[in-house]
């Protein structure tokens, strides 16, 4: 099968990115500098928390903007691009996470939607940090289809507010690759070629790894809840 020149290129950017595996584990302080204690996580992401804080109350959920930070060296890389095609996948990106998070705590959390911040309303805030899309722009015609291992990786960091005083009061740290597919040539074992890398298989692995940053979240705030309804309870049995 005949190969062209951005296919081939294609190529040489998937196996670059098989040596750029992000951390599966959050290395941040076990402190940080708002005063967010680190607690054991049965996922590979860091979980942080408010000592004081005790997340028992909150019933509905707010969300604020979603920032997008390409990696260090990523727009050099990606001169093909203009101003507008990476404001629209910065948007494309934000819509996707944003859905899933309301998806898994609105949906599936029970809680409620709203715009006004209260005493009972957790504000959600997220940010998609070292983004590395790896063909941003990839062509769908024929015969400049474009193969890749993997369409890329990020680190998502989703932070928890309590609404009505605006106090950080938990943060979700997440480092996620997109499937990988392998080595991107036929072989023996797989003669065919895996799905060329289009904005729609990109986006759509991309939101494999926000669907998990979401329900990651969603577990973290049910344990915080957990744990803080059974201190409660224990205080006042003591009491």
């Amino acid at each position: 099968m005949k190969i062209s020149t951005l296919a081939l290129t294609g190529l040489l950017l998937a196996a670059a990115a098989q040596g750029a595996v992000p951390r599966q584990n959050d290395d941040g302080p076990d402190v940080t500098e708002e005063g967010l204690v680190r607690v054991p996580s049965g996922s590979k992401v860091g979980v942080y928390r408010l000592p004081v804080a005790t997340f028992t109350q909150y019933q509905s959920v707010m969300f604020g903007p979603i920032e997008v930070v390409f990696k260090k060296g990523w727009e050099r890389n990606h001169k093909e691009l203009t101003k507008k095609d990476r404001d629209t996948l910065r948007w494309q990106l934000a819509s996707l996470l944003r859905a899933e998070l309301v998806k898994e705590l609105v949906d599936r959390g029970g809680y409620r939607l709203t715009k006004e911040p209260s005493p009972e309303t957790l504000k959600v805030t997220a940010s998609i940090l070292e983004t590395d899309v790896t063909a941003p722009n990839a062509s769908q015609a024929m015969d400049k289809r474009t193969f890749v291992s993997s369409a890329g990786s990020m680190k998502v960091v989703v932070e928890l507010h309590d609404a009505a005083s605006g106090v950080l009061i938990g943060r979700l740290i997440n480092y996620e690759m997109a499937p990988d597919h392998g080595d991107v040539r036929p072989s023996l074992t797989r003669p065919y070629w895996p799905p060329p890398a289009t904005n729609i298989n990109t986006l759509a692995d991309f939101r494999l790894g926000f669907e998990t940053s979401a329900r990651y979240t969603h577990e973290a705030l049910s344990v915080a809840r957990a744990e803080k309804r059974e201190e409660q309870s224990q205080i006042k049995t003591e009491n």
